[in-house]
């Protein structure tokens, strides 16, 4: 299962590096402070996310979740630029994409929103330091839900390796 989940963040590589936009007010540039591997607190050696660093209008991610060595969960990430806009796109363990828009970028913080979306409605990074805090909000069933995800810096030598 690693194995495609690596192969699948290759593909979605080479397809949004193919996307190349014009943005307007934010650039991926802003976001540079997300690159590196954060592991998850309190989760399984190799649960987190790795983002690597911005290339010509695009900013990928992946995320891992481990149970006992295995991935049980992954999500591929990007942000690109488009229509004057940044836009967030997750795969979350090979689902259908969905899009969020920025609605605040700021020094070591982004939000991300898609009002029309099942849950998540919001998305957000919050960086302090080597610590780093993903967030997902929104509405199920009429009630208001938060998750969060906090994350430390770790050296990306430190992050399990598919084989």
């Amino acid at each position: 299962m690693a194995a495609d989940v690596w192969r699948s963040a290759t593909t979605l590589a080479l397809v949004f590096s193919a996307t190349v936009a014009c943005a307007g007010g934010w650039s991926v540039n802003q976001l540079d402070w997300l690159q590196g591997c954060w592991q998850a607190d309190g989760g399984d050696r190799g649960s987190g996310e790795r983002w690597y660093s911005p290339m010509t209008g695009i900013l990928l991610g992946i995320g891992t979740t481990r149970r006992d060595g295995e991935v049980v969960f992954f999500e591929l990430l990007h942000v690109s630029e488009r229509d004057q806009e940044l836009i967030l796109v997750a795969v979350p363990s090979g689902q259908a994409p969905a899009q969020f828009s920025a609605v605040a970028v700021a020094d070591r913080s982004v939000v991300f929103e898609n009002t029309e979306h099942d849950f998540p409605q919001r998305i957000s990074y919050r960086r302090n330091g080597n610590r780093l805090l993903g967030r997902a909000e929104g509405s199920i069933d009429g009630q208001q839900r938060m998750l969060e995800f906090p994350f430390s810096k770790i050296s990306c030598d430190e992050q399990v390796q598919p084989h």
